[in-house]
């Protein structure tokens, strides 16, 4: 990846949604923040505040398929994140970073693959 921020790097790999590229309303005292692929698709896309992440975070492949979506709040992982791999969704919850819960389900029949 070109112009590669270490903290904006998700650790798990994931495709399905399209992203979407229509104009942003940026929240007051926020910077938006966008991470491209080689090939100039959208790789990660969020908000600063006081220099740490804010606010919602999402991540797409180099095809611009949605691969996780999720809160951060001053820097840490609040929250239900979705991770996105192939037929499986992750639903994993934080909580100022710490994982409390993590949900897997099957996308093509709709079941609970694990908890």
């Amino acid at each position: 990846m070109k112009y590669l921020i270490p903290f904006f790097l998700f650790s798990v790999t994931l495709g399905i949604a399209q992203a979407s590229k229509k104009e942003v309303s940026i929240p007051k005292n926020m910077e938006l923040i966008t991470v491209y692929h080689d090939n100039g698709e959208i790789s990660q896309m969020g908000y600063l505040k006081n220099n740490l992440l804010e606010g919602t975070w999402e991540s797409f492949d180099t095809q611009g398929a949605k691969q996780s979506s999720g809160i951060y709040k001053k820097g840490k992982k609040t929250g239900k994140w979705l991770f996105w791999q192939k037929t499986i969704l992750v639903e994993v919850h934080y909580d100022a970073n710490e994982i409390k819960k993590v949900v897997e389900w099957n996308l093509e029949n709709e079941t609970l693959v694990s908890r």
